[in-house]
């Protein structure tokens, strides 16, 4: 359960391929590089932060340089110090709304994810590295928040 959660919470950035997000708050916070292919121009979280019991609505939007035909998003999620999740999974998969090759140009998404209240409380943190065709990155971003 708290594997779907956080995955749900969390894949509007695996279907942007999120990359310098200078203007999120304290949650979110860019670990990409400036040769990233996917630049964000605007991202919107409500609460912001998170809160147990409640809908999280998340909207973000940004721009491809280039056309990405492959790759995958790297996954790390702990609770404290335990890894929850780390896993590998391809960006061109059936769970993508964007069918590959994805084109270069301006792309914008929303998800809305209620947090059960039977959420485990404690800090949260999660990377997520996504890497195109040739293993150059798209984006990256780092998470952290306390339920």
């Amino acid at each position: 359960m708290k594997q779907l959660l956080l995955l749900s919470i969390f894949s509007i950035f695996i279907f942007l391929f999120v990359a310098e997000a200078k203007m999120f708050t304290d949650v979110w916070s860019s670990c990409g590089k400036s040769t990233d292919t996917f630049k964000i121009t605007n991202v919107t979280i409500s609460p912001d932060p998170p809160i147990k019991g409640q809908k999280v609505s998340i909207y973000a939007s940004g721009e491809l340089k280039d056309v990405i035909s492959g790759g995958k998003i790297n996954i790390q999620i702990k609770l404290g110090f335990i890894t929850i999740i780390k896993e590998s999974k391809p960006i061109c998969s059936s769970e993508n709304p964007l069918p590959c090759p994805i084109q270069p140009g301006e792309y914008s998404h929303s998800v809305d994810v209620t947090i059960p209240n039977s959420a485990p409380g404690g800090k949260y943190s999660g990377n997520f590295v996504l890497t195109d065709q040739t293993n150059d990155e798209i984006a990256c971003i780092d998470v952290n928040l306390e339920l």
